[in-house]
C-alpha cells in the first residue's frame, strides 16, 4: 500500500483549487473558506480527510474524500441538498 507524501498530496489539491478557480468559488464564501482549511489540513497531517461543507449560498453541499493512500482517487464534488 503506497501512502501519499506531502508533494503528491500538494499535487492533488493544486487540481481542486484549480477548478474551484474556474467555478469562481472564491474565499469570499464562508464554505469555500472551510473547505481549503481542511485542505491545508489534509497536506499538512496527512490523513484521511472526509468533506462535508454546507453551502447555502448556492444551495449545494461540498462533500468528497481525500485518501492518503495512492490507489485511491481523490474528489471533491457539489450535490444538491436535499
Amino acid at each position: 500500500m503506497g501512502i501519499r507524501n506531502k508533494k503528491e498530496r500538494q499535487e492533488e489539491i493544486k487540481i481542486i483549487i484549480k477548478k474551484l478557480t474556474e467555478l469562481q468559488l472564491t474565499v469570499i464564501y464562508e464554505p469555500v473558506r472551510s473547505l481549503l482549511i481542511s485542505l491545508r489540513n489534509y497536506v499538512e497531517k496527512g490523513e484521511n480527510t472526509k468533506i462535508n461543507i454546507p453551502f447555502p449560498e448556492i444551495h449545494k453541499t461540498i462533500v468528497g474524500y481525500l485518501p492518503i493512500n495512492n490507489r485511491q482517487k481523490c474528489w471533491i464534488k457539489l450535490t444538491s441538498e436535499l
